[in-house]
Parts: structure tokens; C-alpha cells; sequence
């Protein structure tokens, strides 16, 4: 993965999970991309005990800031 992720809020809440979108590596095709984001939400279900909806995103599809930082959370609500 890139390292940028953002979490995107639909509804407010109590949540019951999370949807996340991950930019998936550039050389990663797309036979690999089902057992990463299995891997990574597992992963994160382990660390912090939350459940993630988890989509793998094309690399620098998620908007910076005019600064070049990613925007981590996504209020659409």
C-alpha cells in the first residue's frame, strides 16, 4: 500500500463499522488485491478490535489539501 488511507463517515453515529479506503501499491495486480485487503482487515480488526469495510483505492486517488496531505477522514453526512 501507499500509506494513505481515509476513513469515510456516511452516517453519523454509533458505528458498527468502518469504511476505509487504502491506495493499493503500484505494482500491485489486481489477482493480489482481495487477499491484501483481507490481510489488512484482519489486521486491523486485531489491533483495534473494530470491524473496517475496506476498499482498495487506485494509488493518489484520495484528495490532499493544498499543503499535499491527505484528507484521513471523510464526513459525508
Amino acid at each position: 500500500v501507499t500509506g494513505e488511507f481515509q476513513v469515510v463517515l456516511n452516517r453519523p453515529p454509533p458505528y458498527t463499522h468502518l469504511d476505509i479506503l487504502v491506495e493499493h501499491g503500484e505494482m500491485i495486480g489486481p489477482e493480489e488485491r482481495e487477499g491484501l485487503k483481507h490481510k489488512i482487515e484482519t489486521e486491523i480488526k486485531a489491533a483495534l478490535n473494530f470491524t473496517a469495510a475496506l476498499k482498495l483505492i487506485q494509488p493518489h486517488s484520495i484528495k490532499r489539501t493544498e499543503m499535499g496531505k491527505a484528507i484521513r477522514v471523510l464526513r459525508r453526512y
